[in-house]
């Protein structure tokens, strides 16, 4: 990944952590964004209770 790289500024509202911010790659797709969203917060014990209600 070059310095030159294109990012795009995000807010993503995470069960209780609202109002997260990311810098992302202009070029990701958005399968690959959901995935890394997903592994970022995976630590969080609330998945486990509610997997059924999650909606991307």
């Amino acid at each position: 990944m070059g310095a030159a790289s294109k990012r795009l500024a995000i807010q993503i509202d995470v069960l209780d952590k609202p109002d997260q911010q990311a810098l992302v790659l202009a070029d990701l797709r958005p399968e690959e964004l959901i995935n890394a969203v997903l592994q970022e917060f995976e630590r969080l014990s609330i998945w486990a209770l509610m997997p059924a209600t999650i909606g991307l």
